[in-house]
Parts: structure tokens; sequence; C-alpha cells
């Protein structure tokens, strides 16, 4: 059981490592290509778009960075499960290329509400992580309570957002809300000018419930359901000095040696000794 338990997360470190490693070159490309793209002049490939400038170079910046973070968490030895950040790539990868970077969000009428409701979904599982730390305590969480706290802590996080579009849009002229129509510019007035934020705000609430009621329902079947949702935090490896391998003879850093433990614990749920 637990050999086929290891075997298993160990093809989900894979998997992820390929999804991160995807991400993180295709947005790579991305700052070279507005780079090379504002030396030579040339505008935007995509239907709506105009010249690139220094906005849209800070955007692919700001999008490795963000496709960064688990990397540096786990150099950091803080690691998440494996399939929560192949999630988080793949969702950064649909909403930020796929939706800002190739135009599918000015272009397409259901990108942006498809993006909301799987938010709604992930933000509701990131949640988990919140009320496992908040509840280790406790053997069991009620079912009720986790339902509750995923669609909170998703339609806060919803809520936070709309208010970012809604500053960028003040401060910037941009038209993350909404507001006007992409293409024409001509603004939308009454209900039509709410239609966006208020669709978004109820797409992300659908995701969230969606997210937590499963939540909810695998917690009543398994009660150790939530503590799949905790963020590990390995122990620094010690600096010791180096070993002798008695099949090579050659001399190897223990340190490293009780960093592959550590790294196993982390994958199977057990301290090491």
């Amino acid at each position: 059981m637990k050999s086929s338990a290891k075997k298993s997360q160990r093809v989900l470190t894979a998997i992820d490592t390929a999804v991160f490693a995807a991400a993180a070159a295709i947005f790579s490309l991305c700052i070279l290509y507005v780079a090379v793209s504002m030396i030579l002049g040339k505008p935007s490939p995509i239907y709506g778009y105009g010249a690139y400038d220094a906005y849209e170079l800070i955007q692919r910046i700001g999008a490795l960075l963000l496709v960064m973070v688990p990397f540096i968490m786990r150099k950091c030895r803080v690691m998440l499960p494996s399939a929560f950040t192949i999630a988080y790539n793949v969702f950064i990868l649909i909403s930020v290329f796929g939706g800002t970077f190739m135009g599918l969000y000015i272009n397409t009428s259901w990108w942006d509400k498809f993006n909301h409701l799987l938010s709604g979904v992930l933000l509701g599982l990131a949640g988990m992580f919140f009320l496992n730390a908040l509840t280790a305590g406790k053997s069991k969480v009620n079912a009720g309570g986790v339902l509750l706290y995923a669609v909170a802590f998703a339609v806060l996080c919803g809520v936070i957002w709309e208010i970012y579009e809604f500053t960028c849009d003040g401060l910037l002229g941009s038209n993350m809300q909404k507001f006007r129509n992409d293409h024409t510019l001509e603004e939308y007035v009454g209900r039509a000018a709410l239609k966006d934020t208020m669709t978004d705000l109820i797409l992300d609430s659908a995701g969230a419930l969606a997210a937590g009621a499963f939540c909810a329902a695998a917690n009543s079947v398994n009660g150790n359901f939530l503590r799949m949702f905790e963020i590990k935090i390995l122990p620094a490896a010690e600096e010791i000095p180096a070993i002798n391998d008695a099949k090579t003879g050659h001399t190897q850093p223990e340190s490293a040696m009780d960093e592959a433990a550590a790294t196993d614990a982390a994958e199977s749920g057990t301290v090491p000794d």
C-alpha cells in the first residue's frame, strides 16, 4: 500500500515538474517575444491589441514570477501537494497565457467566465490549507463548516480581485471590468456596465460551492481528508562532514542523504528520524 502511494506521488511529482518547466519556458518566450517586438516596433498579431509597451512586458515578467512561486517555495523547503501545484500552474497558463496574452478574454466571449468558474474551484480548494491549519488539533471537522469556509474564502478572494480590477481600470485606463466594448470602446450604461462584475462573482461563488461540496462530502467519508491539505516545512539539512561510500570509495556529504530522506518523508507524510 505504501509502495503504491509512493509510486503515485513520484508520478505526480514528475508531472508537476514537467508542467512547471513548460509554463516557465512559455512565459520566458513571451518575455523575449515582447522585448524583441518593442525594439523592432512590431505590433501585436492579436486582434484588438496594438503596439507592445512596457506594461505588456511587465505583465509577462509577472506571469513568470507567478509560475515560479511553488518552485521558490520548494527551494525554501516548503512543500505543497503536487496535485495542487499542477492545478495552479495549469490555471495560470489557461488564464494568463490563453486569456491575456493570446487575446481570448477580448475575442472569446465565454473565456473570462470559464476562468472565473475555475478560479472559484481552485480558491475553494486553496481555502482547505487554511482550514486544515486552523483545525489541526481536531479529529473531525463538521461538513457544514468545510463547505462554508471554502465558499467564504473563495468569494472573499473574488471580491478582492474585483477591487483590483476596478483600481486598475481607474488608474491605468484598462478595461478589466468590461465597462466598455473592447473593440468599439463604447461605454456601457446601467445594468450592462455591472454585468461583467456581477457575473464574475456569481461564477466565483458557483465554483467555490462545487469545491466546497466536494470537500465536505470527502471529509465526511474520510475524516483525514483535510490533512491532505498540509503545507510541509522540511527541516534544514545539517552540514555534516563527508563520509566515505564503502562501495565506490568516493566521499559523499551525509547532508545530501538527509535531504533525500526528508523529501521521501514529505512525499509519504511521515517525519524522518
